[in-house]
């Protein structure tokens, strides 16, 4: 992220969550990529839409935030500052789970419920 060159685009986000659902590090640990934007706005000033209506898009880097420069910041740090949770912990692990090539398809139909207790 520090070496991301190219146009910038300066988006102002009124309230949160911002409609980004997922961020991921630069490759050194430090920065913010933008790599997955909610796709649409479910209704006018859906603040998950927010990102969508900007025009934000996968790959974007973060490069300040409320002006500060953050392109070297640590990942974590970013985040923190941001205070963006994402709204659905379980898609975000999903999400991690499909990049890391770890299939979430549960349709092994032999796997039993364990019932003994109770």
């Amino acid at each position: 992220p520090a070496a991301a060159s190219g146009p910038t685009a300066e988006v102002v986000y009124k309230k949160r969550p911002f409609g980004i659902a997922r961020y991921a590090p630069g490759s050194s640990g430090n920065g913010a990529v933008v790599m997955e934007v909610t796709p649409k706005s479910r209704y006018p000033g859906d603040p998950q839409g927010q990102a969508f209506v900007a025009g934000v898009q996968p790959g974007w880097v973060v490069k300040s935030v409320n002006g500060q420069d953050v392109t070297g910041v640590p990942f974590e740090g970013i985040m923190e500052m941001l205070d963006d949770e994402v709204l659905d912990p379980v898609a975000a692990l999903s999400l991690n789970l499909k990049e890391s090539g770890v299939s979430t398809e549960f349709t092994d139909k032999s796997a039993v419920a364990d019932k003994s207790y109770g």
